[in-house]
């Protein structure tokens, strides 16, 4: 467990050990934040209840795990004529990445006072990544910045659109 806060930048000749250090205080404040999201939430849900809800949105797979010997008479549940199914929105390690960078720019603000650096130091997304790349090697293995800065804007019908910029004309 780290106690000591990293300063905000790091000292001339110790960038390696800074950034290390920044990570792992990083992670374990993350870490905090979650476990309590998780308490918070109550987790009294059951197994079975879980699967069911999912059952409910046509995500049978989990159900016929917990139920294998009824598993080949578990179907979708009936829709009306028209009705489309729902898809639940898919694991993105990249919009997990931008949450983090969020996150780490609040822990940022609210321990140094400060949220944004300089182009020559690492970024809140470059933690995000390095954090994602160590917790879910796998998923995160081609996880850029690039893909955590795109998964951050908003997009759909209710995104703020931003506003044209006018042309310049020169006379």
């Amino acid at each position: 467990m780290t106690d000591k806060i990293p300063p905000f930048k790091p000292e001339a000749g110790k960038e390696e050990q800074w950034r290390e250090h920044m990570l792992c205080w990083l992670e374990e404040k993350i870490d905090e934040q979650n476990a309590l999201e998780i308490r918070r939430s109550g987790g009294s849900v059951s197994v079975e209840d879980w699967c069911k809800a999912l059952a409910r949105t046509g995500e049978l797979g989990p159900l016929k795990e917990q139920f294998p010997h009824v598993a080949e008479f578990i179907a979708e549940p009936a829709r009306k004529r028209g009705e489309k199914r729902w898809k639940a929105s898919k694991f993105s390690i990249a919009k997990l990445a931008a949450d983090f960078a969020r996150r780490i720019r609040r822990l940022w603000w609210d321990h140094h006072g400060r949220k944004n650096r300089s182009r020559d130091q690492i970024s809140a997304e470059e933690f995000a990544v390095l954090i994602c790349k160590r917790w879910f090697p796998r998923d995160a293995a081609r996880l850029t910045v690039a893909k955590v800065l795109a998964a951050a804007k908003p997009s759909g019908k209710r995104a703020k659109k931003m506003p044209r910029q006018k042309a310049y004309l020169a006379r």
